[in-house]
């Protein structure tokens, strides 16, 4: 009788473990998928990191996408991130990071909230309006909050330097 209980038993893990193996193959159901993405969702901490650069984020500068704040850690990031913004929030969530989800209470914008100019940091005499490139050295130009000295820059006489 031992004997015959023991087999039973056996024969019912197998089947069990078999029938497991095939659902593994064939891919898990909708809800369990749905619970996977549940759970993942709440172990993503708030987003921390630009997306574009990988430096700590300015809650100053961001992008509003499908109901999701994405920040970024300085304005030239913005037209980049706005060219693909699945990618960068699937590379947040690869990262650990969940983007912010825009409520009631989050002003929808998109885009610079401060007024300044942006500057090349190895080239402070180059300045634009806009995001872009240093036309001496392609660095990308950085922004400054200050307006108030945005006409005078001051120049670097590099022939004085030494290297």
């Amino acid at each position: 009788m031992r004997i015959l209980l023991t087999v039973l038993f056996i024969a019912g893990t197998l089947a069990f473990a078999v029938q497991a193996a095939d659902k593994a193959e064939t891919g898990k159901s909708d809800t369990l998928k749905a619970k996977a993405a549940d759970t993942a969702a709440v172990k993503l901490k708030p987003q921390q990191t630009c997306p574009i650069m990988g430096d700590p984020i300015d809650k100053k500068l961001f992008v509003d996408y499908k109901g999701k704040r994405i920040y970024v850690c300085m304005a030239s990031c913005i037209p980049t991130l706005k060219k693909d913004p699945e990618k960068y929030i699937k590379k947040l969530e690869s990262m650990g990071e969940g983007v912010e989800t825009i409520g009631a209470g989050v002003k929808k914008q998109a885009g610079v909230v401060e007024s300044g100019y942006y500057v090349c940091p190895m080239h402070p005499e180059e300045r634009s309006a806009k995001p872009g490139r240093c036309p001496k050295c392609g660095m990308n130009l950085e922004f400054r909050k200050d307006v108030k000295d945005t006409t005078k820059a001051k120049a670097v006489n590099h022939e004085k330097m030494k290297m």
